[in-house]
């Protein structure tokens, strides 16, 4: 019997993409952002959030897709190793519960910026549903300030 699984889906580009709903804390319309010189295009900078500050990562950018104002953005907040971070997507859709044995691998179509991201597919309604690798997109280096900062010249 197969397994269900269960995905917050959003919108990013006019790309559907999914995270584990269980990841999920909370989502939010946008939110004020406090900016952080020195860092990368995808990192937007830092949001208080009741107390708890909040890593905003800018999802266009991270994934290689033209950029939107953030003012316009909707945040899901995640908490990962204790620590909480918010997703700017373009929109928030349903939640979408698939089977496991469904699942399949990222089609080549999609540019390896994004592809990099994707642990796989499912195919829903007549889209396909990309699911995002949250780990490596906090991983990645290019959220890292530590890097920006090794950049500059005195």
């Amino acid at each position: 019997m197969s397994k269900e699984l269960s995905y917050a889906t959003f919108t990013i580009d006019g790309k559907l993409f999914g995270i584990l709903i269980e990841d999920v804390q909370e989502i939010l319309r946008p939110l004020e952002v406090t900016q952080v010189p020195l860092a990368s295009l995808a990192f937007n900078g830092l949001i208080n959030l009741r107390g708890n500050i909040v890593l905003a990562v800018r999802m266009r950018q991270q994934l290689g897709l033209p950029t939107m104002e953030a003012k316009f953005c909707m945040n899901i907040i995640l908490k990962l190793r204790d620590e909480f971070y918010s997703l700017q997507v373009d929109s928030v859709a349903d939640v979408v519960v698939v089977q496991k044995d469904d699942f399949e691998i990222p089609p080549e179509t999609l540019p390896m910026e994004i592809r990099r991201f994707i642990t796989g597919t499912y195919k829903v309604e007549n889209k396909l549903l990309h699911i995002l690798d949250i780990e490596q997109i906090l991983e990645d280096k290019s959220l890292s300030l530590k890097e920006k900062q090794s950049e500059i010249v005195v």
